[in-house]
Formats: C-alpha cells, structure tokens, sequence
C-alpha cells in the first residue's frame, strides 16, 4: 500500500468511526506499519472489524484481522490437539504434514510418545505448548512481512483452486 492508499483507508476508518481521533499525520504514521499489506486486504480487514469490533480499531487490530481473513492464524486448540493426537497415534505417520504451530506444539511435547500417556495429562500439557507455539507464531506473522505471507496464502489458494 503507498502513501495515498494508506490516506484512503484512514478515510474509510474516520466514516466508520467518526468520533475516532485522527488527525493529518495519523496516514503517515498508520503507513509506517501498514504498508506491507495489500489495500484491498486492509479494506476487507476494516470491513470485517466494523461489523463485530467494539470500540474503535487500531493498527495491530487490522493485521491480526487481514492475516485471520487470509487464513494464517493458527487453529483453534482443540481442532489442533485432535490432529496432533491422531498422528501420534499413528506412531508419527504425518508428522511433517501437520500445520506450522502444531507441527512445533507435536515435536516439543516428543513426537508420538508424548500421546501415549493419560489422556488428560497430555490434553492439560498440549494446551499450554500449543498456546506457547501459537504465540511465537503469530508475533512472528504480524511483525514481519504480512503482504507476502498473504500473496503466498493466496497463490496456494489459486493453485489448489480446480
């Protein structure tokens, strides 16, 4: 996004939240950290935002809802511990398959053993692992290059497309 296409967002988020203090440097700054992103991307973020977002939105509020809408948060726990539990099941069968935090999350709890103890236990542990490695995950996708990250999301996407 340039210069211009960062005012034209803030103008987007000064009529969706008028009492929103914005003044003429607020572009330049919000452009400092916004212009790895797509315009169209940060308009879709803003739109999404409007509709369920409380109070008035920030720029970290529109990354974290550009990289949600482009599918590159991490996945919810639970769905992740029944996919992580599966493979250690199978004694490690797909391990390398696995979704990036959760891949981390399998191999810091030991692989495949680590799944072979009280279900409970293992559950209570994974929680706390997996919430560690989504967290390192997603500090590491908001403050790097999210422009990029999302063109790759979207070309896998095209390419996956029948």
């Amino acid at each position: 996004m340039d210069n211009k296409e960062t005012t034209k967002l803030v103008a987007l988020i000064a009529q969706l939240w008028p009492a929103m203090k914005i003044n003429a440097a607020t572009p330049d700054a919000w452009h400092l950290v916004l212009s790895d992103l797509p315009l169209d991307v940060a308009q879709q973020a803003v739109a999404n935002l409007a509709k369920s977002k409380v109070g008035y939105i920030g720029v970290a509020d529109i990354r974290h809802q550009a990289a949600e809408d482009a599918g590159l948060m991490p996945i919810e726990q639970g769905i992740a511990y029944d996919m992580a539990a599966k493979v250690g099941l199978n004694s490690g069968t797909g391990a390398r398959m696995l979704p990036g935090p959760v891949q981390d999350a399998y191999w810091q709890m030991g692989g495949s053993q680590a799944f072979e103890g009280d279900a409970a236990m293992v559950r209570s542990r994974w929680n706390k692992v997996y919430d560690a490695c989504c967290a390192k995950r997603t500090k590491e996708l908001l403050s790097g290059d999210l422009g990029a990250s999302i063109a790759v999301a979207r070309a896998s996407a095209a390419i996956d497309a029948p």
